[in-house]
Parts: structure tokens; C-alpha cells; sequence
């Protein structure tokens, strides 16, 4: 199951519209507790008419890679071995890429 993150102050702040009078322990207890950093996963998609390892094109910066490929060694004989590559993010303004059906 994936984490839910909740934003501190907007928590807080309901929390005091709800609860009038003095502040007790559950507000205490969120205004404590330890902090994660989180940024938010913006989305995009291929928008290419081709195939996605062919060429892709961001739909959120518009910018355009031809002729995918992706290069690996072989650990026994460091060989090159060429494989299409789909992009899972965009490599300029870093948008995760939602996966073609």
C-alpha cells in the first residue's frame, strides 16, 4: 500500500475552525510530529504518433528524443547490448510519463 502524506497546515487549520477553546493534546501532537519530504509527481504522456521507442514527445515541455535506445554491458565480456527504451520520465522537466495502453 502506497503512503499517504497530509499537509501539516491545513490539518492544523481545520483542526482550529472545528475545535474552539483551548488547544489540547491532539494539536500539540501534530504540530510535533516528524516532518518527510515529499514532492509532488506531476504527470505527462507520450504524445508522439509513432511508436514510443521511436520517438518521444512531452506533453507538458514539448521537447522531442528520436531513435530511443538504451545501452548496457555485459558483465562477461563488456559487450554493448542495444535495447528499445520507453522514457518513464521526461528528461527535461521530469514528469512521470503515464504508460500507453
Amino acid at each position: 500500500k502506497m503512503a499517504e502524506y497530509i499537509e501539516r497546515e491545513a490539518l492544523i487549520a481545520e483542526y482550529d475552525r472545528v475545535h474552539e477553546g483551548p488547544a489540547g493534546g491532539a494539536r500539540k501532537l501534530m504540530v510535533d510530529a516528524p516532518a518527510v519530504d515529499v514532492v509532488e509527481v506531476k504527470h505527462g504522456e507520450n504524445i508522439t504518433k509513432k511508436h514510443p521507442v521511436d520517438e518521444f514527445i512531452c506533453s507538458e515541455c514539448g521537447l522531442i528524443m528520436r531513435d530511443l535506445t538504451e545501452v548496457r554491458i555485459e558483465e562477461d565480456n563488456e559487450d554493448e547490448c542495444y535495447f528499445e527504451f520507453e522514457v518513464k520520465f521526461c528528461p527535461n522537466c521530469g514528469v512521470k510519463i503515464r504508460e500507453r495502453d
